[in-house]
């Protein structure tokens, strides 16, 4: 198989190249049901029960299965339907300082104390009622070990 990356509406990158034969016949099939623009809670629910019922003839436990490029891309590609209906929104920064506030800190107060924003500002910010200066952003995130990046945009349509 060919190595193909499917990036995702956050920016994650899926290996489509692993996907057996069989998988990939499965998202290709999804992918040109994805093509008629149907509505977007239809096609995520044929189109995940599609790849849950082909993974359970595997008997794979459904913890890995919505770890499988294939869920995760059908997923995405359900994602695209409803941002495109107007459903859901292009995530932005706030998502990922969320995660990173979640993941490496035991409350948001620790976090602010460690990049020195105010709870307030923070509060404001993650609700999307302000937003952070690229330069505080850069301050805050250089002060807990991350970085800005400036990278593509997917695109909402996938063809």
């Amino acid at each position: 198989m060919t190595h193909t990356i499917y990036t995702t509406l956050h920016g994650c990158e899926l290996d489509m190249g692993s996907l057996t034969s069989e998988e990939a016949a499965l998202f290709a099939a999804a992918r040109k049901a994805f093509g008629d623009s149907p509505e977007w809670h239809v096609f995520k629910q044929k189109w995940l029960n599609e790849v849950v019922r082909f993974y359970d003839r595997q008997k794979m436990p459904r913890r890995e299965t919505v770890l499988m490029p294939l869920y995760r891309a059908v997923q995405d590609l359900g994602s695209r339907l409803m941002v495109n209906a107007g459903y859901a929104r292009m995530p932005d920064y706030r998502e990922q300082l969320l995660s990173i506030i979640e993941t490496k800190f035991e409350t948001r107060r620790e976090f602010c104390e460690a990049t020195g924003v105010s709870e307030d500002m923070l509060s404001h910010v993650l609700r999307g009622r302000k937003d952070l200066s690229i330069e505080s952003l850069v301050d805050l995130l250089g002060k807990i070990g991350y970085g800005l990046s400036i990278v593509p945009v997917p695109k909402v349509h996938v063809g």
